[in-house]
């Protein structure tokens, strides 16, 4: 917090403690900076004015985001119940002091005001408040997480002027002043902050540290094999070479460790987000969420919530129906969306669920019907289901904040394949409509088969392969050349025509690999081995082609190119039909 002397004089630098709750960032001491702060940030004190507050103003951010999380969380409450019991106001108390003063230390005036005005409502006797009070908050609480968002960056000042207009819209009702109700803040013992043994860790310094546990896991790779050739026989030498091995193992799961989040960092904002969805639409739904103790990889995490806030808003606005259709069938008024998220092995299962209509398959057949596509592509109900993953397809023709807008369900998909997922649809015997997403733990270290095709190093997550296949013949059907593969024939995939390479040797196997239910089988000319591979993206000045992931770099520079099984088999579809 911010430390003045006994005259009220601002200190010449700010002490930062690690404390639970959002209150006080980082640690050590910052020193003040003689350069002017250079983000568009309210300046209300000499603090804006001598200290460099753009990496305070990121670390107050995110800890914002929890803390709105937590607003919202106890409106939600207070909504349900009608009050708040002793320590849910307490804690919603101590949320909104810490908010506030975090707001103040920076000169975020907008968000002290507004989040001062809150205090004072949550303050006061409910049934003291004039109709209407709950619902401003929480279009408050919408108008304030958007504030936090926009702080230091271009869009804040529109933010914040909608903020201000929220806060004068709170303080005109009756019962929300600081005299009605006022406690004073919260007892001593409450508002004290518990420590805590969570440290902050810039993200990029744990990028940095794990590029340096994938060099070290290729520089004992390159020691392994070298102790492995002929004349090389130091048995000390290869016990060591396992020992460091070992060590990179456990360093590596070390730091896997370190870039992993809850869930409920993403699904906290859902709640409140539901209810002001179906408010929009006329309806009522209430949100579960199940399972957000569960851990994924940060970037994981931060890609996640906008495909899960399309799902959630799809479940709203297609699937749960109005109240009076709801009673009429025998249904509660208020309708069920479900988030439950849970661990299987190396992957986390994410299922978003609700106790709607169910998919419209007749509304379905008929829109794809207007858009001019095959009968024969819609003949099943599992054929028309799969048709809301075309791009642009929906079934409403006006636009509204929701729906009708061209970005359909394929935006959500082609999101979790960039994730290493997959996103599947089901219809539920109760009724409604369930989506199921599959993702790795991590994306930052894959499992992957490497193997030689057309001259390159190429590498493919080993939970996209079904299996290898050593390639004594191919068949021919009409013009698509196949192998067989178990029981199925497969259609093969030469790397060299799909990416336009110069043409390969004569391929000895195939890599058969199955994604959303289609399979191809990739031709190679020799299988490497199977690591694990520190995976990253194509440079930014780089252009990704389709079919390719990210890369890997190899201890003496080179590179492993890393494919998309569903971008590949997507490729070679389409390779075939323009051979056709």
């Amino acid at each position: 917090m911010l430390c003045r002397g006994a005259a009220g004089a601002v200190a010449p630098s700010l002490k930062l403690t690690g404390a639970a709750g959002g209150g006080k960032v980082g640690g050590g001491m910052i020193p003040a900076s003689p350069a002017p702060l250079s983000l568009p940030i309210a300046r209300e004190d000499a603090l804006a004015e001598s200290f460099d507050l753009s990496s305070l103003i990121e670390e107050f951010r995110d800890e914002a985001r929890d803390q709105v999380d937590r607003l919202d969380a106890g409106l939600l409450e207070l909504e349900r119940e009608g009050a708040l019991d002793a320590g849910a106001r307490s804690g919603v108390l101590r949320t909104l002091h810490t908010l506030k003063g975090n707001a103040g230390m920076l000169g975020l005036g907008a968000i002290r005001d507004y989040v001062h005005a809150v205090e004072n409502a949550v303050k006061a006797d409910p049934a003291t408040w004039s109709e209407g009070t709950l619902e401003r908050l929480f279009e408050g609480a919408t108008a304030l997480r958007r504030a936090v968002d926009a702080a230091g960056r271009p869009p804040q000042e529109e933010a914040f002027r909608a903020l201000g207009t929220a806060r004068h819209r709170l303080e005109q009702l009756e019962g929300v002043s600081a005299s009605a109700g006022e406690t004073g803040e919260p007892e001593e013992a409450e508002a004290a902050q518990d420590a805590t043994d969570v440290l902050r860790v810039p993200f990029e310094k744990l990028d940095s540290l794990l590029n340096e546990v994938g060099e070290l896991l290729g520089e004992t790779d390159a020691l392994s094999a070298a102790i492995k050739t002929p004349g090389a026989h130091d048995r000390d030498a290869r016990e060591r070479a396992q020992a460091v091995h070992r060590r990179a193992d456990r360093l590596r799961e070390t730091v896997l460790s370190l870039r992993l989040v809850p869930m409920a960092r993403v699904l906290g904002r859902f709640p409140g987000l539901l209810r002001r969805v179906a408010r929009d639409q006329g309806k009522e739904a209430r949100l579960i969420l199940r399972g957000e103790e569960t851990e994924v990889d940060k970037s994981t995490a931060d890609a996640l919530a906008e495909p899960l806030l399309h799902l959630v808003r799809n479940a709203v606005d297609h699937g749960i129906e109005p109240p009076d259709v709801r009673e009429r069938a025998g249904k509660p008024r208020h309708g069920t969306v479900a988030i439950r998220a849970s661990q299987e092995g190396d992957r986390v299962r994410l299922v978003v669920e609700d106790d709607g209509a169910g998919l419209a398959l007749d509304a379905i057949r008929a829109r794809a019907r207007e858009l001019g596509i095959p009968a024969g592509d819609m003949a099943t109900a599992e054929d028309a289901a799969a048709l809301v993953f075309r791009p642009g397809f929906s079934t409403r023709t006006e636009v509204s904040t929701v729906s009708g807008r061209g970005v359909g369900l394929d935006v959500v998909r082609r999101s979790i394949r960039a994730l290493r997922g997959e996103l599947a649809l089901e219809r539920r015997e109760e009724g409604g409509t369930r989506f199921v997403i599959s993702l790795p733990l991590t994306v930052a270290i894959v499992p992957s088969l490497v193997f030689r095709s057309a001259g390159e190093l190429l590498a493919m997550p080993a939970s996209a392969v079904e299996q290898t296949v050593r390639l004594d013949g191919v068949d021919t059907i009409g013009r698509a050349e196949v192998v067989r593969s178990r029981d199925d024939l497969v259609p093969l995939a030469r790397p060299d025509r799909l990416f336009g390479w110069p043409e390969a040797e004569a391929a000895a196997f195939a890599v058969v690999v199955r994604f959303g239910g289609r399979a191809a089988a990739i031709t190679a000319e020799r299988l490497v081995d199977q690591r694990d591979l520190v995976v990253k993206a194509v440079p930014a000045y780089g252009r990704r082609s389709p079919g390719l992931s990210g890369v890997s770099v190899l201890p003496g520079g080179g590179v492993i190119l890393v494919l998309d099984a569903g971008e590949v088999i997507e490729l070679n579809l389409k390779a075939r039909e323009g051979r056709s």
